[in-house]
């Protein structure tokens, strides 16, 4: 009986790192005055990736890519399900055919945040730990 007992617990312990280790580690924020609080999973990708340009309000989004290897590895795995390197390439072409120029390069959560407190309509994501009240957080629902 005590093995059992030892062995479910043990296996409770075990799924409950593994709950709390895939979690998301960054969150994306925005300036306090930007016109959203919360966006789907589809429209952070849209956003992220060119095709969605403007807030609700007509104002156009500002995209800030947080060059952390970390964090950027997080977010463009997690939302936009493609790698550093591929989201570069994807990035690229879309500058080479003209359609877009590119983002906003920072390179730490310091920067964007740094950033968003200047410019009103951008948007960008930092590591969870790093969230202060100088920045707006966006939720992000599915």
């Amino acid at each position: 009986m005590q093995k059992s007992t030892v062995l479910i617990v043990s296996f409770l312990l075990l799924l409950t790192t593994c709950l709390v280790a895939s979690g998301k580690e960054y969150v994306l924020v925005c300036h306090k005055e930007c016109p959203v609080d919360q966006l789907t999973h589809r429209e952070v990708e849209r956003i992220f990736l060119g095709k969605m340009r403007k807030w609700p309000d007509g104002s156009g989004i500002e995209i800030v890519v947080n060059s952390n290897e970390e964090v950027h590895a997080l977010f463009t795995r997690d939302m936009l399900n493609k790698s550093p390197s591929q989201f570069s390439n994807y990035w690229r072409r879309i500058l080479f055919s003209g359609k877009n120029i590119l983002p906003v390069n920072v390179k730490s959560d310091v920067d964007a945040q740094s950033y968003l407190l200047e410019h009103t309509n951008a948007l960008s994501y930092i590591n969870v730990t790093n969230l202060n009240s100088t920045v707006k957080k966006i939720l992000v629902v599915e």
